[in-house]
């Protein structure tokens, strides 16, 4: 009976060895590896160039882009999904900024045989390290100073038009220009004689001009330091929408602010050098709607405020202005060469300018931070061309919406921003342009090269906020790393 037990026991052990060998002819059990059954040290590396991870897939192509596939020979399992664009398609032309304006002049880059890769233009400008005579700024169009102002008269007073019924006073060195403010009639020129004038002159609610014989004779000159960047040298301050004030063809220097334009107040500065005033050169703000213009102007070493080494800024323009700005060159300033901003959704400032040139911002003495070329800030809406920003400190431009509800738009054509720097106190950024939260920009005809950092750095840092960046006919080059840890460099 014991063996009768064990031949059948023999017998079951065989039939089921047998019945294991079996194989189903249409499954190759090399092709079943089951990645998700074992750990990753089961999984040998060539199970996964056969079998996982999943490919690339770029999913459905766009435009006239045109999906490719790869497969693996051996498996016939896909290896990758992704787009191309036709065999006949060709990158777009090369940057061409057409013809080029008064005082630029047509440039070419291209390779090494001989294909063009950028046709653009640069502004004719004295050689870099000049340093303009008094009355003399730099601007596009000549590789000499160019004036500020109309030319010197033999006698002591410009030559001005004697219209029907218009009152003028003659003012010379050693009398008061407020004198003859407080005692004209409205509408009135005040012919402004050659000379020095010690003395911070307040206009309030009247059309006034003040009209000087030339920029390198003529000089408003205060000695007595200002409380506040209220306190300018020469005051325009109205409170009544229809008024304007005309200042023009003189020097504006001394230890406050060098002009400030308040209130309501519309005011006309052509032919101005605003040279070493103290906190601001130019200020303009308004509560109201008001109406600056501003051409033919130099803003240049605008030293920081004494009482705590900040400031020095050159130009800013705040809350309720539409400004026009025309070959204006602002130079060796401090913190900021041109500021607009309005930080409230309720105002808004409205800038547009041509022929603007930004040189050499310097830190602000406190700390040696900032230095920033050109900032845009909140609600602000601008238009320029034909700009060069060079030589800023941490940033050439900043637009930048840190307020909410606020919103910067700015479109430029013929922009250069070059030979931006880290800021000194911490050797960090250096950027070309630097774009912040809610703005819309639209940049065309753009060289941003030899910055630091990145050449245009672009984010928003809250959910609400919305940045679109529009850039045609532009070139990006010579971006080098900050200084701090020789880190990005990115174009």
């Amino acid at each position: 009976m014991s063996y009768l037990k064990t031949f059948f026991l023999i017998c079951l052990i065989l039939f089921c060895a047998a019945c294991s060998e079996k194989k189903d002819p249409g499954i190759d059990d090399e092709a079943i590896v089951d990645t998700d059954a074992v750990s990753d040290d089961e999984v040998t590396d060539d199970d996964l160039l056969k079998y996982g991870p999943e490919p690339p897939d770029w999913g459905e192509c766009t435009g006239i882009w045109e999906q490719k596939e790869q497969f693996n020979e051996e498996t016939g399992r896909l290896e990758a999904r992704w787009c191309e664009p036709p065999e006949n398609w060709r990158p777009a032309a090369p940057p061409d900024w057409g013809d080029c304006p008064e005082g630029w002049e047509e440039k070419t880059d291209k390779d090494e045989e001989g294909n063009l890769l950028a046709k653009y233009c640069e502004p004719v400008l004295p050689p870099d390290g000049t340093e303009c005579e008094p009355g003399y700024f730099t601007m596009f169009g000549s590789t000499e100073c160019q004036p500020i102002g109309d030319p010197c008269p033999e006698g002591e007073f410009a030559e001005i038009p004697n219209d029907a019924g218009t009152e003028i006073i003659y003012v010379s060195e050693g009398q008061s220009i407020q004198d003859a403010i407080d005692n004209a009639k409205d509408g009135a020129v005040i012919a402004i004689g050659k000379g020095t004038f010690d003395e911070f002159i307040t206009i309030n609610d009247r059309n006034i001009t003040l009209w000087g014989a030339c920029v390198e004779e003529t000089t408003i000159k205060s000695s007595i330091t200002g409380e506040s960047h209220f306190d300018g040298i020469i005051n325009v301050v109205s409170q009544d929408a229809t008024k304007k004030v005309t200042v023009k063809n003189l020097t504006v220097t001394g230890r406050r602010t060098g002009i400030y334009i308040g209130g309501s107040s519309n005011a006309v500065l052509e032919k101005l050098a605003v040279h070493k005033a103290v906190g601001y050169g130019i200020f303009a703000f308004s509560e109201k709607r008001a109406n600056i213009e501003i051409s033919n102007v130099s803003v240049k070493e605008t030293l920081s405020r004494e009482e705590d080494s900040t400031r020095g800024i050159g130009i800013i323009i705040r809350d309720n202005i539409n400004a026009k700005m025309n070959r204006v060159s602002v130079e060796k300033n401090r913190m900021v060469g041109i500021v607009a901003v309005s930080f409230s959704s309720a105002t808004q400032v409205k800038i547009e300018g041509k022929d603007i040139v930004v040189k050499n911002t310097m830190p602000r003495e406190s700390d040696n931070n900032w230095g920033r070329g050109f900032l845009l800030e909140d609600n602000v809406e601008a238009n320029f061309e034909n700009v060069l920003i060079e030589k800023s400190r941490q940033t050439g431009l900043s637009l930048i919406s840190s307020t909410p509800g606020t919103k910067v738009v700015f479109e430029a054509s013929r922009l250069i921003i070059r030979d931006t720097s880290s800021q000194e106190s911490d050797k960090q950024y250096g950027s070309g342009i630097e774009i912040q939260n809610n703005v819309e920009a639209s940049l065309s005809k753009i060289i941003v090269e030899r910055n630091r950092n990145y050449g245009i750095s672009a984010g928003t840092f809250d959910n609400s906020s919305i940045l679109k960046l529009d850039i045609t006919d532009g070139v990006i080059r010579g971006t080098e790393s900050q200084e701090s840890d020789k880190n990005n460099g990115s174009g």
